[in-house]
């Protein structure tokens, strides 16, 4: 018996990045092994093997491929349904959220849609996110990373990630031990491998995300040096302290980090990078970072998003 082939509905919405990140978590449930954040290339006629870089005014577009296993009309009824309460939440804030856009794709392999929608990326002065299906010319400064954007969060894409990079380029020293906490795909954590980290521990909750963090390692070579695990900040505080620490996740989930002992994790003099924070939470931000003897705060901003960067002194 011929095993049948699974159908699948493409969603996707085009929005700005103050709401690309809340449209994620919202489809992430629904969607097949995770949600992709897609930076449309400004010149539609570009070279699709030339990296491009986000520009203030980018657009993003929120993609993910739904199993059609049921009524195809019920299934899209349940995204309007998980989208509404971020709708209300956007028309408060004088945005809009654009109708989400649905197209069938029938007996295909949903890992291989994802990739016509993914290209290089140029991050802070030497990185260059790679996919890992395309061929692409490396200039001698580039320090190539190359992922597989369809496993798991963080593929390069969204602001928060791009200076989370910029500032682990600035900031890593040769040597060092790094804490990635939240790790998704592994991005930060191959990232700090390259750049000369002694070693990398990623965390995170998501056995997805830890399994696509190793697997990403090995495809980079950097798999001795990457260690990802399951866990999250109980875990980090067993181990020793680290020079840099690294956490793209959520202002709330900052926060509460935070307050739950993250300054412990850093080796004295050593250097966190904070980020997933909104410009309008800044400062709640700052002051729950300050409260713990992080000092010398700096602010780094892309968008209408930032990252923090203080040292533990």
């Amino acid at each position: 018996m011929t095993k049948k082939k699974t159908s699948w509905l493409e969603v996707s919405l085009r929005v700005t990045s103050e709401l690309a990140e809340a449209v994620s978590a919202a489809l992430q449930p629904l969607a097949h092994q995770g949600v992709a954040l897609e930076l449309e290339t400004p010149d539609p006629d570009a070279d699709p093997e030339t990296a491009i870089e986000l520009h203030a005014d980018a657009i993003l577009s929120v993609r993910a491929y739904l199993a059609l296993e049921s009524n195809r009309e019920e299934l899209q009824l349940e995204v309007e349904r998980v989208l509404w309460p971020l709708r209300m939440i956007a028309r408060e804030s004088g945005l809009t959220l654009p109708a989400p856009e649905f197209k069938p794709v029938q007996n295909a392999d949903w890992a291989e849609l994802w990739k016509s929608h993914y290209r290089p990326l140029q991050v802070g002065e030497q990185l260059l996110i790679v996919p890992v299906w395309e061929q692409v010319e490396i200039n001698s400064d580039d320090i190539a990373i190359y992922m597989d954007p369809g496993q798991a969060f963080g593929t390069g894409v969204h602001p928060t990630t791009q200076l989370c990079l910029a500032a682990i380029e600035r900031y890593l020293h040769p040597g060092q031990r790094v804490l990635d906490l939240g790790c998704g795909a592994g991005i930060l954590s191959i990232a700090a491998a390259k750049l000369g980290a002694a070693r990398v521990d990623g965390l995170d909750i998501d056995p997805v995300a830890v399994q696509a963090t190793q697997e990403n390692a090995v495809v980079n070579n950097v798999a001795p040096t990457v260690n990802a695990t399951l866990g999250s900040l109980a875990e980090a505080l067993q181990r020793s302290a680290y020079e840099l620490v690294v956490a793209n996740i959520l202002s709330k989930v900052v926060i509460e980090m935070l307050h739950s002992g993250l300054a412990d994790t850093i080796a004295e003099g050593g250097v966190v990078i904070l980020s997933g924070i909104l410009v309008e939470q800044v400062d709640e931000v700052r002051v729950a970072m300050e409260a713990q003897g992080l000092k010398d705060c700096r602010l780094e901003q892309l968008e209408d998003w930032a990252a923090l960067i203080a040292r533990k002194m």
